[in-house]
C-alpha cells in the first residue's frame, strides 16, 4: 500500500506509532464526500484510532458504501469490536476478501481490508485463515499485511518465519517506520543481542515528539525490562500511566515488573481487572490459581 499524500503518511505514521488521539486530530473534520481514496482511508484511520483507544467507533458516513471495500471491511471490523452480531461482521469480512480478490480497481486498499479481516480471523482462533488472507509465504508487499504476519508467526513462536518476512521487506521497504518498529517486536523474540537492538529501536521512535505515547513507552518498558533493568521499566510504564491511566497493556507490564522488583502488584491487578477484564495476563493468572486450588484440594485434610 503505498500514498503519496504528505497528510496521509503522516496519519499512518501516527496510527503506527500508537499516537491514536494525534491521528484522530489530523484526520478532523472528517471528509464529508467519499469520491477521493485519500479521504475514506482517513475515515479508516479515524475508526482504527478510535477504538484502539476504547472510544466508541465515529459515525458511519451517510453515503452509501457499497463501492467501498475498505470501509465496508472497517465497519464489520467496528463492529465485531463492539461485540455486535459478531458471527455477522465475521462473514461480512469473508465475503469483502472474496469481493476484492484479483480485482485491480481497488488494488491499492486491498492491503488494508485483508489487515482489518485478517486481525479478526485470528481473534476468532482462525489463525490458518489470517495467514491465508495475509498472504503468508507469497512475498506479499504490504506492509501492514507483514507486520500482522510478523505478530501472528511470534505469537506461534514462529521466530523464523517472522523473520523472513522481514528480511523480504527490507528489499522494498527498508526505510520505513513500520518496517522500524518489526525489527524491534523480532529482538524482544529473538532474545540475546535482540534485547538491546529492540531498545535501541524503541528508544529512538519515543524521542519523536509525535510518539510520546503510552504505547510506544510500554515497548521501550519492555525491551528494559527483557535486559533486566527493572527501575528503567517502572520509570517507563509510570510515564505511560500518566498519559493513559487506563491503559491495559501498561498496566499488565507493571504488575510483571512489580513481581520481579520484588514490589506488591495488587493494586495494579485491581486496576487491570476493572478496565480489561478479558485481558490475556488476567486469564493466564485465573487459570493458573484454578489449577493450584485443583491440585490444592487434593492434599486438603478431612476435618473430623
Amino acid at each position: 500500500m503505498s500514498f503519496n499524500s504528505d497528510s496521509l503518511f503522516l496519519i499512518r505514521q501516527l496510527f503506527y506509532q500508537g499516537s491514536f488521539q494525534a491521528a484522530i486530530n489530523e484526520t478532523s473534520p472528517l471528509p464529508s464526500s467519499l469520491s477521493n481514496l485519500e479521504d475514506r482511508l482517513k475515515h479508516v484511520y479515524s475508526l482504527r484510532s478510535h477504538l484502539a483507544l476504547g472510544l466508541p467507533a465515529p459515525a458511519p458516513p451517510s453515503e452509501p458504501l457499497d463501492n467501498y471495500p475498505e470501509l465496508r471491511a472497517a465497519q464489520a471490523f467496528a463492529a465485531y469490536r463492539a461485540g455486535e452480531d459478531k458471527e455477522g461482521a465475521v462473514e461480512s469480512l469473508r465475503d469483502i476478501v472474496l469481493e476484492i480478490e484479483g480485482d485491480e480497481d481497488v488494488a491499492r486498499v486491498a492491503g488494508i481490508v485483508k489487515t482489518l479481516a485478517a486481525g479478526v480471523f485470528w481473534q476468532e482462533g482462525e489463525t490458518e485463515e489470517a495467514l491465508s488472507t495475509l498472504g503468508a509465504g507469497t512475498g506479499v508487499r504490504d506492509l501492514e499485511c507483514v507486520a500482522l504476519l510478523m505478530q501472528i508467526y511470534l505469537s506461534l513462536s514462529r521466530t523464523d518465519l517472522a523473520r523472513a518476512e522481514y528480511q523480504r521487506a527490507k528489499f522494498w521497504a527498508e526505510d520505513a517506520p513500520l518496517l522500524q518498529i518489526t525489527e524491534g517486536w523480532l529482538g524482544l523474540a529473538t532474545g540475546g543481542e535482540g534485547y538491546q537492538q529492540a531498545y535501541y529501536v524503541f528508544d529512538e521512535i519515543a524521542s519523536l515528539p509525535s510518539a510520546n505515547n503510552a504505547t510506544t513507552l510500554v515497548s521501550k518498558a519492555v525491551a528494559h525490562a527483557t535486559q533486566g533493568h527493572w527501575d528503567e521499566a517502572e520509570a517507563d510504564l509510570n510515564e505511560a500511566l500518566v498519559i493513559d491511566s487506563n491503559n491495559a497493556n501498561a498496566l499488565a507490564n507493571s504488575i510483571a515488573v512489580a513481581t520481579h522488583a520484588g514490589k506488591s502488584a495488587d493494586a495494579f491487578v485491581s486496576r487491570l481487572e476493572a478496565v480489561a477484564p478479558e485481558h490475556p495476563l488476567l486469564v493466564d493468572l485465573k487459570a493458573k490459581s484454578d489449577a493450584f486450588d485443583a491440585a490444592a484440594a487434593k492434599f486438603a485434610v478431612a476435618s473430623a
